[in-house]
């Protein structure tokens, strides 16, 4: 920003292209490496002083846990994010914190305050014009609506992500729209078709920790249907 320092326009530019390295190691799988990259970003933002820095720093830290499956840890960092991204007062800031916070909340311990959460970043991000994140947002009030058992909300949550995503070229969003649809899906050919879609999305983005995650539900799918030597070798490529 105008006006701001030398010295603090340098880290927060460092800031941002560490950011950007652990979001891609964490799309290749490589967590210990994107851990370290969020780490130094802690230490920049504690250095920096700067609320805003830190926010960015801690939800880069709680992606990183949650995909490692540190749940708990997750929660905490991501609860910690939010307050710093409140004491920036940058609106995009809070509804990135909140977005990560109901996601761990969500695996952790699913209740209707992810749906709370997801919502109020879906709107941020709406009064902003993110299609993008609007939509991840409301996938993860499909994957709440999910665990409730409210089959139709979450489709409707997941078909809106789905139609945001799209919109905007948003190939990691689309793909985990499409595999929430999966889900409560009882025709088994209309789930590998959705399946498929939401692999060949994961594969153009170049994330290959999201292709493990869907080609293992095409292995449940596969092993619904009684052909379980394919379902193992799903499991076995997932793996």
């Amino acid at each position: 920003p105008a006006g701001q320092p030398l010295v603090g326009r340098r880290m927060a530019a460092r800031l941002d292209l560490l950011d950007l390295r652990a979001e891609s190691l964490i799309a290749q799988g490589d967590l210990d490496r994107a851990g370290a990259d969020a780490a130094t970003m802690l230490d920049i933002a504690s250095a920096a002083k700067s609320a805003a820095l830190r926010a960015q720093a801690q939800n880069r830290q709680t992606l990183v846990q949650m995909r490692k499956g540190e749940l708990k840890a997750a929660v905490a960092t991501a609860t910690a994010a939010l307050k710093s991204a409140r004491q920036s007062k940058k609106t995009l800031l809070v509804a990135m914190s909140l977005f990560r916070l109901a996601e761990a909340q969500n695996r952790d311990k699913p209740g209707e305050q992810v749906v709370r959460n997801a919502t109020q970043a879906a709107e941020l991000f709406r009064a902003s014009g993110d299609a993008s994140r609007q939509g991840r947002a409301l996938w993860v009030v499909a994957m709440a609506r999910s665990h409730q058992g409210r089959a139709a909300e979450g489709n409707q949550a997941a078909n809106d992500a789905l139609t945001l995503c799209r919109s905007c070229g948003d190939l990691y969003g689309a793909g985990n729209a499409l595999n929430m649809l999966i889900f409560h899906e009882a025709d088994f050919a209309i789930a590998l078709k959705v399946s498929s879609l939401a692999l060949a999305d994961f594969e153009a983005a170049g994330y290959v920790e999201r292709q493990g995650v869907v080609t293992a539900n095409l292995g449940i799918t596969y092993g619904g249907l009684g052909l379980h030597r394919r379902a193992r070798r799903l499991y076995l490529k997932a793996s």
